[in-house]
């Protein structure tokens, strides 16, 4: 069911995809998403995450705000397209570690260390 373009779709109904396991299962079928429950956006491109905050996310990044590169008081911005991510990666509780990400028209996800978004 995975391979399903509907599926694929981020197609959101009471913050479950379609075909996404209320149990803790991905839509996608991989595995990792018990953590961070969430939807993968096949359709939706997202930037390479760093394994380090305070390493550019690629060509083209770079460093916006008051805070040390990667700290929690910036975020890495791509001027060409609009796009940033912002690293939180010491939200605590229900939320946990995650990379707040604007796409180039507005839209806003978190990104999950395994790769899952949900919008914000």
């Amino acid at each position: 069911m995975g391979d399903h373009p509907t599926v694929q779709a981020l197609i959101m109904l009471g913050g479950m995809a379609m075909g996404d396991d209320p149990i803790g299962g991905d839509v996608d079928g991989e595995p990792g998403s018990e953590a961070a429950p969430g939807v993968r956006l096949t359709g939706e491109p997202s930037p390479p995450l760093p394994t380090d905050p305070a390493q550019s996310p690629g060509a083209g990044w770079e460093w916006r705000g008051k805070g040390a590169v990667g700290s929690s008081e910036g975020s890495w911005y791509k001027p060409s397209t609009g796009e940033s991510l912002h690293p939180d990666l010491q939200h605590g509780g229900s939320i946990g570690p995650h990379w707040d990400y604007t796409n180039s028209i507005g839209q806003q996800f978190r990104i999950f260390p395994d790769g899952t978004s949900v919008p914000k």
